[in-house]
């Protein structure tokens, strides 16, 4: 019977042992540089979403400040941001135990629509989430141009237009006397 099992070793290195035809038995590892596999932590994360409304084709900013409360340092940690269940940006974070850092992400949005954001920790746990309307300045202006009051005549106009007539009458009325 052919089996292949995968089997972390210190969290940098997979070991991989298969057994063949029940014969023979292979082991072979894999080593990823730069702490692929991440020492992940224990992480209080508090995420400030710039903006609830942008237009299409603007980005947002998300300023997030990571606090490692637990024992361990956690290399390459990747947070995410995901818009509506897809992860739109990915920031790998190096954070000792007991310290903080912040770190910025960001997405540029082009189409309009609601979206529902999220900042996940590398365990998938959501940490902050938040609401993004993106809106179409086309449609915006659009909605601009059908203003349906009375063009020109503002208040300004209105209270003007008042006055010169009261102030009419009131020369009429004493002319006639």
């Amino acid at each position: 019977m052919n089996s292949t099992t995968a089997v972390f070793d210190d969290r940098r290195r997979i070991v991989f042992v298969a057994t063949l035809v029940a014969l023979s038995t292979v082991a072979f590892s894999a080593v990823f540089a730069g702490g692929a596999i991440a020492e992940e932590g224990e992480f209080e994360v508090d995420a400030d979403f710039d903006e609830d409304e942008i237009n299409a084709g603007e980005s947002i900013l998300v300023s997030t400040t990571i606090e490692n409360v637990g024992d361990d340092a956690a290399e390459g940690a990747p947070f995410e941001l995901v818009a509506d269940g897809e992860t739109v940006t990915e920031q790998p974070v190096t954070v000792d135990a007991g310290e903080s850092i912040t770190v910025t992400m960001s997405n540029t949005f082009l189409e309009a629509g609601e979206y529902d954001l999220e900042l996940v920790g590398p365990d998938g746990t959501t940490h902050e989430e938040a609401q993004l309307t993106v809106v179409d300045p086309d449609e915006a202006d659009d909605d601009a141009d059908d203003d349906d009051s009375i063009p020109g005549l503002g208040a300004l106009a209105a209270t003007l237009a008042i006055a010169t007539a009261l102030i009419a009458l009131s020369i009429r009325n004493r002319q006639t006397t």
